[in-house]
């Protein structure tokens, strides 16, 4: 389990200390999987609000985690990590900037952390970043957004709801993965994981 302290004033602060026991996680030799699953323990058990009180500085973050501890299931990380060992996946550092398409695939263009600018040649490009900031939720939500019913988060963009996942609507309720905030309550982590899904509605209904 992760040992954190409570009563950081910035997110910055919390994330580095999230990222030290992330880095020592792994020096024991835990990967990704086994480093998420004891955060998200952790989490479930100890309300996020005790570590960063102020919640614009809390909302900050739950994007950095999620990806220092990129999704996946147990299946999908052994079989990526199996394709990596056998030279079939070769993993690249970087933010794509352009994908040029050409006669026989695509170029990838990379910028690295320190600016520099790279390209890639594939047979061809999947986008896996996931939806763009001009994309749409479902027709229901949509339509609470609308009603004013739900409302966005400034700064994680996510959906923020009253207490016990409560709309502007009487009797209705909304929980989902793209929820980041129930009332004054900040997740710390995305609710991409079905147990953690679970144990908010467990607890929504307790």
């Amino acid at each position: 389990m992760p040992n954190l302290s409570d009563g950081h004033d910035t997110a910055e602060s919390f994330l580095a200390e999230i990222w030290r026991e992330i880095e020592l996680a792994r020096r024991a030799g835990d990967d990704t999987r086994e480093i998420r699953a004891s955060f998200r323990a952790h989490f479930l058990a100890n309300p996020f609000g005790r570590y960063v009180q102020d919640a614009d500085e809390a909302r900050r973050v739950p994007g950095k985690l999620r990806f220092w501890l990129r999704g996946g299931t147990r299946d999908t990380i052994l079989d990526l990590r199996r394709l990596v060992e056998d030279g079939t996946v070769r993993m690249h550092t970087g933010s794509v900037t352009e994908i040029e398409h050409r006669a026989d695939g695509a170029r990838v263009h990379l910028r690295d952390k320190a600016g520099g600018h790279r390209f890639l040649d594939t047979g061809f490009a999947v986008n896996c970043a996931g939806a763009g900031p001009n994309s749409k939720y479902d027709p229901l939500t949509e339509k609470l957004l609308q009603d004013g019913a739900l409302s966005k988060c400034s700064i994680s963009r996510g959906l923020v709801t009253g207490p016990g996942c409560e709309t502007g609507i009487k009797g209705v309720r909304q929980l989902s993965p793209a929820t980041t905030v129930f009332g004054d309550e900040v997740m710390a982590m995305p609710l991409y994981d079905a147990h953690m899904l679970r144990t908010y509605a467990r607890r929504t209904y307790a």
